[in-house]
C-alpha cells in the first residue's frame, strides 16, 4: 500500500492539471471559432440595431461599444425612448427610464455602473478574464436538448459567477447562465444563443433568448452590425438637467 499511495497522489495531481488544461483549450478554440484576438483587436466600435422583445412587445434597440469604453442602448417603446449609457470619460453611467413619466436623465449606482461598464467592452468576458482577474474551471460536459456542450465555470474577481455552455462540435456558446442582484432581489438568468453569422471577420450570435428562473422573459434579434464607425463622445455623455 505504501508504494500505491504516491501513484494515486500523482495521478491526482495529473488529472487536476488536465481539466485546468481543457478548460484554456476550450476557451482558445471557443476564441478562433469568433473570428480570433487579433480580429477582435481590429474592432474599434461596434453598433448594434435589431428588435428586442417581452412580454407581447416588440420594439426597435441600438447599442453602441467603443475601444474606448464608452457604451449606449437605446431602445423606443410607444415613441418612448429608453437610454442606458457609460461614458468613459466621466467614468459614470446614466439612463432614461421615461415610462413612469420622468424623461430627464439620472445617474447610476454603483451596481448599475459595474453592469453597464461591463457591456461596453467589445471582447466578449472570455476572451479577457486572465487580464480582469478572474478565474475558470472545466466542468465537464453536458447535454441541452440532445446537443453535447462542455461546461465551463467562470468566476470573476468580484466573486460573481458565470457558466457557459460550449457546443463540442463548433465551440460556440449555446448557453450562458449567471446570478444577478436587482433591487435587493438575486435572479437567476440564461441566455441563449444562436443563429451565428460572420461580420467582417468577426462571428457573433445574431438571435439571443434570455430567461429568469426558467420563465422566457425577452429576446433579441439583430438586424444589422457595422463596424469601426467613428463616435464623437459627446454621444455618451450625460443631458444636463435643465
Amino acid at each position: 500500500m505504501k508504494k500505491l499511495i504516491p501513484a494515486f497522489i500523482l495521478l491526482l495531481l495529473i488529472a487536476a492539471n488536465g481539466f485546468s488544461q481543457t478548460a484554456d483549450e476550450i476557451i482558445e478554440k471557443h476564441i478562433k471559432a469568433l473570428g480570433g484576438k487579433e480580429k477582435y483587436k481590429s474592432v474599434t466600435s461596434l453598433k448594434i440595431s435589431g428588435k428586442a422583445g417581452g412580454g407581447g412587445f416588440e420594439f426597435p434597440i441600438t447599442t453602441i461599444q467603443t475601444r474606448s469604453g464608452n457604451y449606449k442602448s437605446e431602445m423606443t417603446i410607444q415613441g418612448l425612448s429608453s437610454i442606458e449609457a457609460y461614458d468613459s470619460k466621466a467614468q459614470g453611467g446614466w439612463y432614461v427610464s421615461p415610462f413612469s413619466g420622468d424623461k430627464s436623465a439620472h445617474k447610476m449606482n454603483e451596481e448599475q455602473v459595474k453592469s453597464t461598464k461591463e457591456q461596453a467592452k467589445i471582447e466578449p468576458l472570455l476572451f479577457t478574464y486572465k487580464e480582469d482577474g478572474a478565474t475558470v474551471e472545466y466542468l465537464g460536459t453536458d447535454d441541452i436538448d440532445g446537443v453535447e456542450v462542455y461546461k465551463i465555470m467562470l468566476v470573476k474577481k468580484n466573486k460573481d459567477i458565470v457558466y457557459y455552455y460550449i457546443e463540442t462540435s463548433n465551440y460556440l456558446i449555446l448557453k450562458e447562465s449567471q446570478k444577478i442582484k436587482f433591487e435587493d432581489k438575486e435572479y437567476e438568468t440564461e441566455s441563449y444563443y444562436s443563429n451565428y453569422k460572420t461580420v467582417d471577420g468577426v462571428l457573433i450570435a445574431h438571435s439571443v433568448e434570455q430567461m429568469n428562473d426558467g420563465k422566457i422573459v425577452g429576446s433579441f434579434t439583430i438586424e444589422k452590425i457595422e463596424i469601426n464607425l467613428n463616435f464623437d463622445d459627446s454621444l455618451f455623455a450625460m443631458p444636463v438637467t435643465k
